[in-house]
């Protein structure tokens, strides 16, 4: 199949998707990617790419590029030594390896990523090796000191003899003594000792070991015998240093060779996730979307654009399945017939490659076991082929390996020889491949290969759209209707002598004329009815948008009227609850003063005053409760094992048995069975089935708490909106999360200027409800989320106002 893929340009995806890849391994794998030919495996890397797609928006995984390390593993599983640096890219690995592991902690996001998680599972803890790694190591391939305690204590040593040196050569450069033997005011190094530049005239004048002399002899490196002593020391104390140096990387490379496996297993699922990645990137630059994947023979390819032509690829539509399985696509030269072709081959290899295409979601696929096509010019000077020859040679290749899971695309079929033959070949090649259940796309300018394809049953005629004002394709494939090469129109539109075109229409057949004529009638009539069409969609669509709007419109207006009635009921239930806490407050006083006369009789007093409290709460209830509206049930829901809402008793229960008149019903509500009828029940929902018992029996602000709280997201996304619309958002979230009893939150603002996430911490800095805020750590979302703390001191706590 690869020279097939390589017709329809899949190599150029394929360079695509490496270019997105950040590790070694992601590379291999999308350079070595291909269409599959197993349903189910198809299905799974379709399901990968969603699941990375949706990953990549919402900003739940980040992979961070790596280095090849297999090499440096090998060798050290092998017995070899790693360098600093290598040990360091390792640690590095680990470390980001470790990251996308921890990264799936959360349960929920287990559950909402469940392919990626499992892959992710493969990755190895190895956070103490990556600890101790980046613990002895520098970014820069060097040892640190803090490695062990023999390494900090011999460079210590080490910059103390430095000390010791330098001192005693800035008295040699500061001595007037001694400055005028010397050629320069410095101190330069020879064979990794310290030397001072002395004229070659005062060399006994500054007796010491001589390292070098100048080019011209003037010059004499000196290393006066003074320092001789502390330079010997210097060069033992390196020494010892690099012995332990090499201790330490004899350590740390066999504790990589230990756990050499764990490192190339995880390595192994990191290039994975980052292959993944690389193909749900693709997809957002693509603007593509996953097809819906289908078992029977069918193709359907809904506003298609070639996944390699970006913003300027025309939508196409185009099917083939269902009532024909040959299409014979006819039309002028340049007029999208060939791209159409490889749009259609590039993107059934996209699909079964686990790649989304750049069409609409309801765009279905099926399965191939081939993908064939002949396109483009087969010439071939050195194996002595014309052009014939090479498509020809193609055929019989295609020939051989179609079956009636094949998707077969052949470009100008027959071209190349005589026309008489070279249309009645590629009649028989067409009718071949019919016959055999493949599924089909020729090109052809042959008027005998669309009279063939009109006549055989399962073969449809298409063409590609063409402007006969403008001479410009427009290139909409019309499936139906056989095209024209309009041959004479551009030639006479481009200056041709109108003699010449005349003449050239005589000699030309008449049944050739009969069908050009027939045919641009029909690409005429067809246009008019596309236009109309277009049309008629427009208005339906703005019917449906007003539509909408209308319903949304009511719908607010009926849970703003809901709203306020709720909110002023449950207002009143607030001052009766705080009435009658006063009342008892009283009450309790009044008791402890029995004894006196005047205390018993307001005792009395206040007992009635509470009664008539808790008469006007009960009235409250029973007007919350005659708020709720009850789903009637039919007769055809009176049937045993209904689930039912009993309003006498407020409770949910189910159907026992129902008597043959249906006035008896006996219902079980818990441990208890009732008999009542139908107009006592109600219909319980499903998704809410305590619904109607919350509301009466939470009819104070607890309940409000508890909506608040079911529906409290831990974080907010003002990313897209201005700053005056995320403080309009934000002002109502603060009040929510409150509610909810949340004690702090996320804010998303993304990075990008700064100047969202400025505007929102300087309105949050003031806010009452906000005690404090700061920005997002590493794994929290950076500079891009604020992470604010809220304040409950002016809220309620266990469903009442302080």
């Amino acid at each position: 199949m690869e020279k097939y893929l390589k017709a329809l340009e899949f190599d150029k995806i394929k360079e695509k998707l490496e270019t997105l890849c950040q590790t070694p391994l992601g590379r291999e794998l999308a350079c070595a990617i291909k269409p599959l030919t197993v349903f189910e495996q198809v299905m799974i890397r379709q399901k990968e790419t969603t699941e990375a797609k949706r990953a990549l928006e919402e900003g739940s995984i980040a992979l961070q590029a790596a280095k090849d390390i297999r090499p440096s593993l090998y060798r050290a599983n092998k017995g070899g030594q790693l360098n600093a640096s290598e040990l360091w890219e390792i640690g590095q690995f680990c470390y980001k390896a470790e990251r996308v592991r921890s990264s799936f902690n959360d349960t929920e996001k287990q559950q909402r990523y469940l392919l990626l998680f499992n892959l992710a599972c493969r990755i190895e803890n190895l956070s103490d090796l990556q600890k101790e790694l980046l613990r002895c190591l520098g970014p820069s391939g060097e040892v640190l000191s803090e490695a062990t305690d023999s390494l900090k204590k011999v460079r210590k040593e080490i910059q103390v003899l430095h000390d010791q040196v330098k001192e005693k050569l800035d008295h040699y450069l500061k001595s007037p003594a001694y400055r005028k033997y010397l050629q320069d005011y410095v101190v330069v190094e020879r064979g990794g000792r310290f030397v001072l530049p002395v004229k070659q005239e005062y060399q006994r004048q500054l007796p010491g070991l001589v390292h070098d002399r100048s080019s011209s002899g003037a010059t004499l490196f000196i290393e006066p015998y003074p320092l001789v002593q502390l330079n010997n020391k210097i060069n033992l104390a390196q020494q010892e240093e690099q012995r332990e140096i090499d201790r330490i990387l004899q350590i740390l490379t066999s504790k990589v060779a230990e756990k050499a496996e764990e490192i190339v297993s995880s390595l192994e699922a990191y290039g994975q996730l980052d292959f993944i990645l690389a193909r749900a990137s693709l997809s957002k630059i693509q603007n593509a979307s996953p097809p819906r994947l289908v078992t029977k023979r069918y193709l359907n390819i809904i506003e298609g654009q070639h996944p390699l032509l970006g913003e300027k690829a025309v939508p196409v539509n185009i099917h083939l399945g269902k009532s024909f399985s040959t299409l014979v696509i006819t039309g002028p030269n340049t007029g999208g017939k060939t791209v159409t072709l490889k749009m259609v081959g590039l993107m059934a290899a996209m699909v079964q490659a686990g790649l989304h295409v750049p069409a609409r979601e309801e765009s279905e696929f099926c399965i191939f076991d081939n993908i064939l096509a002949d396109i483009g010019d087969e010439q071939n000077i050195e194996q002595s082929l014309s052009t014939f020859s090479g498509h020809m040679t193609n055929m019989i290749d295609i020939l051989q390996k179609a079956t009636s899971n094949s998707l077969v695309l052949l470009d100008e079929l027959g071209a190349g020889t005589d026309p008489s033959e070279g249309s009645g070949l590629a009649m028989a090649i067409l009718e071949e491949l019919h016959h055999r259940g493949a599924l089909v796309i020729a090109t052809s300018h042959y008027n005998e290969l669309k009279i063939f394809a009109h006549q055989t049953t399962g073969m449809e005629n298409a063409s590609v759209e063409f402007d006969d004002y403008t001479l410009k394709p427009t290139f909409k494939v019309l499936i139906g209707i056989p095209g024209s090469s309009k041959a004479m129109l551009i030639a006479e539109r481009l200056g041709l002598s109108k003699d010449i075109i005349k003449r050239g229409k005589e000699l030309q057949r008449r049944d050739v004329l009969d069908v050009e004529s027939a045919v641009s009638q029909l690409v005429s009539e067809q246009r008019k009815y596309s236009l109309s069409l277009e049309k008629v969609n427009c208005l339906r669509k703005d019917l449906d948008r007003a539509r909408q709007i209308v319903q949304k419109e009511q719908k607010e207006l009926e849970e703003k009227k809901s709203l306020i009635i709720r909110k002023a009921k449950e207002e009143a239930a607030s001052v009766l609850r705080q009435a009658k806490r006063e009342a008892r407050e009283a009450l309790r006083t009044i008791r402890m003063m029995e004894k006196e006369q005047q205390a018993k009789k307001a005792v009395t007093a206040i007992e009635q005053v509470r009664t008539r409290l808790d008469e006007l709460e009960e009235s409250l209830r029973i007007s919350l409760k005659e708020d709720i509206v009850y789903s009637p049930l039919s007769k055809e829901d009176l049937i045993p094992g209904q689930k039912v809402y009993v309003k006498s008793l407020e409770k949910d229960g189910h159907i026992i048995s129902v008597a043959e008149d249906g006035e008896e019903i006996q219902v079980q509500v818990g441990l208890m069975k009732v008999t009542t009828n139908s107009e006592d029940l109600a219909r319980v929902k499903e998704d809410n089935a305590d619904e109607n018992e919350q509301k009466v029996r939470g009819s104070g602000v607890g309940s409000v708490l508890l909506e608040k709280s079911k529906f409290a997201s831990p974080e907010i996304d003002l990313r897209g909106k201005t700053v005056d619309e995320s403080i309009e958002v934000l002002n109502k979230y603060l009040d929510d999360a409150v509610l909810a009893g949340l004690s702090s939150a996320r804010i998303i603002h993304g990075k990008g200027t700064g100047s969202l996430r400025k505007g929102v911490q300087l309105y949050l800095k003031n806010h009452p409800l906000v005690s404090s805020f700061r920005l997002g750590e590493r794994g929290e979302g950076g500079s891009g989320v604020t992470v604010i703390y809220l304040s409950n001191n002016n809220y309620m706590a266990g469903g009442r106002y302080r």
